[in-house]
């Protein structure tokens, strides 16, 4: 199916949508694995379930989103949104299963244009109504992606310097954070420190050099953990990747690869776990819960994980099973999963694994 680098696929009700390089989706049948259906020339690589749809931006109809309906590859798509999406690969960050919430700049910005010179526009779009919630002015950022989570109400959205949080229905900011931005090294590649935000069960939490576990309705700090307290010697490196909140317990990447499980209302650590024979680097994506396991995920590097997938058992908290590798892809797996399986897309290759 020919994906390409940076390509993200999603799951939704029985069906995996996964894009292809030439900006078609394929409809795969989650159970079978046979192709259901094809969607033409919908929109960019990186697609995020919301409700019965994979929303995206449109490439075809500058401006406005795309829809790829789950159940038979319908393509559908906003009315213009007094935006231009140009300068941004992956403009909608973060979904609550009915809203998208989405970055642009403003109308007249194009490719080429210098993004701290441009307003920006905060965007929450309805994908069950079809409609524009609300919109805000955010001030000119060099920023090439956003990154942010949403819940109970509150959307969380972080930057280099700051993390707000604005309420959900109106946009109406909450409370603001100042953040350090001198203890990360920049990353030149999309001007963006490499840090992540999770958000659920009354928590927002920022994970990169080190921790930060805010209040999420008052941006109150519960506890944190400042990178000094690792006795590490990788100064400037990221150490925490993304994390999982489940209950009272947090699930975050360490050193791009381990794992690590805390206390989410104060700063315990649980349990941890060590991913053998690999060298991580950058902030990975959250770790995956499913069938009674923890999947870890690894963070892009130069040397990419030789595993597809490896089950760490929640109640022993030690490797379970490995799935290796036979593909030897150099691109990183993506992990999706629901009830019953654990689907691995690497490369071109998709394939399924029963969880019980």
């Amino acid at each position: 199916m020919n994906r390409g680098v940076g390509e993200r696929a999603a799951l939704i009700g029985g069906t995996l949508l996964v894009p292809a390089s030439d900006h078609r989706t394929h409809g795969i049948d989650a159970r079978r694995g046979t192709l259901r259906w094809t969607a033409e020339r919908v929109a960019g690589a990186c697609l995020t379930a919301c409700g019965t749809a994979a929303v995206i931006r449109s490439v075809a109809r500058r401006g406005r989103l795309a829809g790829v309906e789950a159940a038979d590859g319908r393509v559908w798509y906003s009315a213009p949104l007094g935006v231009s999406f140009d300068l941004y690969l992956d403009p909608v960050f973060a979904t609550d299963g009915r809203t998208v919430y989405v970055i642009a700049h403003e109308p007249r910005a194009t490719f080429g244009d210098d993004r701290a010179k441009l307003d920006r526009r905060l965007l929450a779009y309805d994908v069950t109504d079809r409609r524009l919630r609300w919109r805000r002015r955010l001030p000119p950022s060099p920023a090439e992606r956003a990154v942010g989570a949403v819940a109970d109400g509150v959307l969380v959205f972080l930057e280099n310097d700051a993390v707000t949080g604005y309420r959900a229905d109106t946009g109406a900011p909450l409370w603001r954070r100042a953040l350090s931005t001198t203890a990360l090294k920049a990353d030149w590649t999309d001007k963006l420190t490499d840090r992540t935000v999770t958000a659920g069960h009354g928590i927002a939490f920022v994970a990169g050099r080190g921790c930060l576990s805010l209040d999420l309705r008052t941006g109150r700090t519960r506890w944190s953990l400042d990178p000094e307290d690792t006795g590490t010697e990788l100064a400037g490196d990221i150490l925490y990747g993304g994390a999982t909140i489940d209950g009272r317990t947090i699930y975050l990447t360490l050193v791009g690869q381990d794992l690590m499980a805390v206390r989410s209302d104060r700063r315990k650590p649980l349990w941890s776990w060590e991913r053998p024979g690999t060298i991580g680097s950058g902030a990975a994506p959250p770790p995956l819960l499913a069938g009674g396991y923890v999947f870890p995920q690894s963070a892009v590097n130069l040397t990419s994980p030789e595993e597809d997938a490896v089950a760490v058992d929640l109640r022993t908290h030690r490797t379970a099973w490995t799935l290796k590798s036979i593909d030897n892809a150099a691109t990183e797996p993506q992990l999706l999963a629901d009830d019953r399986t654990l689907y691995v897309l690497r490369g071109d290759r998709l394939k399924a694994y029963p969880l019980t």
